[in-house]
C-alpha cells in the first residue's frame, strides 16, 4: 500500500518502524518532494528491537559503520566492516 502527502516543510531527522521486516531492503538515501524543493537524506543509524533487546547500528559521515549491543559491548561501540 502506498500514501501519497505534500509535505509543507521538511523535518530535521525521519524516523520511522517497519514490523516485522525480514525481507525490507532499506536504501542508504531517501529523497523527499517538498513545497520548498526536494530535500535529500542520508542513513544515519538502525536500530533492531526483539524480545525486550535492541541492537544498533551508526554510521559516521565517512561511511563507517559502528556497532552497539548492550549485552555483548556494554556502554562501547565498535567498529564493523562495511
Amino acid at each position: 500500500m502506498i500514501h501519497e502527502c505534500t509535505v509543507l516543510r521538511a523535518p530535521i531527522f525521519i524516523a520511522f518502524n517497519v514490523y516485522q521486516a525480514d525481507n525490507t531492503k532499506l536504501s542508504k538515501q531517501l529523497t523527499l518532494p517538498t513545497l520548498q524543493g526536494q530535500v535529500d537524506y542520508r542513513l544515519v543509524g538502525v536500530i533492531y528491537f526483539g524480545g525486550f533487546h535492541f541492537t544498533c547500528r551508526i554510521i559516521s559521515t565517512d561511511g563507517k559503520i559502528w556497532f552497539n549491543d548492550g549485552r555483548e559491548t556494554g556502554k562501547n561501540v565498535q567498529m564493523r566492516d562495511n
